[in-house]
């Protein structure tokens, strides 16, 4: 019977044991988990803000783009003043 009681017993501490390691355990991962999501949040975050950047750069190119050919019509403009001067 003493030996049925001292199984019981360290039946019952084994799982006591085996719970407080699960706990630690789930604590432990759950913290990790909030540092990783934490850190690619940030990451999102960044690269979000350089996303709007390079728009920012692609719009202001883009408008380099446009006006590019009107300059060029106007030294065209300029180049064939200044050969009339030239042959006068």
């Amino acid at each position: 019977m003493a030996e049925i009681i001292t199984a019981i017993i360290g039946a019952a501490a084994s799982v006591a044991a085996v719970l407080i390691s699960a706990r630690a355990t789930t604590a432990k991962v759950q913290q990790s988990l909030a540092t990783s999501q934490a850190v690619t949040d940030q990451k999102i975050s960044t690269l979000q803000e350089d996303l709007k950047e390079l728009k920012d750069e692609v719009k202001e190119h883009n408008s380099y783009g446009r006006r590019l050919p009107v300059i060029e019509e106007q030294m065209q403009d300029v180049f064939r003043r200044l050969k009339r001067l030239e042959d006068k």
